[in-house]
């Protein structure tokens, strides 16, 4: 959920989804998107971990002027 749009004081909410598939990785319980090519073409990197019960995804958007976003 985004509230970007809109009155700054009552924002418009906004919902996206992200569908993105993971595969384990050479490294115990961190797994690494599928598919995971050439970083800059692709413009994103996602990698996740479990840690007990707790599954924590990043994701890394690589923006048109070389910047990210978190």
């Amino acid at each position: 959920m985004q509230r970007q749009s809109g009155d700054p004081n009552n924002p418009t909410p906004e919902r996206k989804a992200t569908t993105i598939r993971f595969v384990p990785s050479v490294r115990p319980g961190i797994w690494k998107e599928a598919g995971a090519g050439d970083l800059i073409a692709s413009g994103r990197y996602a990698w996740a971990r479990i840690q007990g019960q707790t599954l924590t995804v990043h994701s890394h958007a690589i923006r048109n002027d070389g910047g990210y976003e978190m």
